[in-house]
């Protein structure tokens, strides 16, 4: 847990009076919904807590009910685009394009119907594919995905680096490869954490 440790007191931290997670609620959050936690996540938990980065990024590891209800958001968003999607190629006929953003279309709905919604800002998500975990290194493949631009992108499987690299922008260029819209979005003056009580985040 030192490099969380580190982390924490290299930048600006609000929320110090609110308690962080304990190895039981961990515990109970992994028994409950029947997901192993990767262990960066779990020391995040420890020594982060709940809460915001950059007053952009919203963390939820331990909410299972509202990962659920962002789930069901982006699916509902998803089908209907599947949907409008495949009325147009009954109706017109299919052409290249429109195969390949079917098929895209189809794999984002796949994606997200495997997986734990564990982090937001305003319309992207962050996800762990529950279908790729890796022993070895007790983590899971971080995609990101939106409720309505086309595009979804593997950004990795280490959380530290996901919350340093990515929501802290402290090595944002890494991810110039992503459309615009979805790439890191940081303001030099808010970069920091804001750590919320408990029961934002944990049910």
């Amino acid at each position: 847990m030192d490099k969380w440790r580190s982390l924490l007191s290299q930048i600006n931290f609000t929320g110090a009076e609110y308690p962080t997670f304990t190895d039981t609620e961990i515990e109970e959050f992994e028994q409950k919904t029947g997901i192993i936690l990767p262990q960066d996540c779990k020391d995040y938990c420890k020594v982060f807590g709940n809460g915001m980065f950059s007053e952009l990024y919203d963390i939820n590891c331990l909410n299972a009910k509202m990962a659920e209800e962002c789930k069901d958001d982006l699916l509902i968003s998803w089908n209907m685009e599947r949907d409008s999607l495949t009325k147009l190629i009954n109706r017109f006929g299919i052409s290249k394009e429109e195969e390949e953003e079917l098929t895209q279309v189809n794999q984002i709905i796949e994606l997200i119907t495997r997986s734990f919604v564990f982090a937001s800002k305003e319309e992207q998500f962050f996800l762990w594919d529950l279908d790729s975990y890796n022993n070895l290194n007790r983590s899971y493949k971080i995609w990101t995905v939106e409720l309505e631009l086309p595009y979804f992108y593997c950004i990795g499987s280490d959380f530290f680096e996901f919350a340093r690299d990515f929501c802290l922008g402290l090595n944002r260029h890494k991810y110039d490869y992503m459309h615009t819209s979805m790439r890191p979005e940081i303001y030099e003056d808010l970069v920091g954490f804001e750590r919320f009580p408990k029961e934002y985040g944990y049910d």
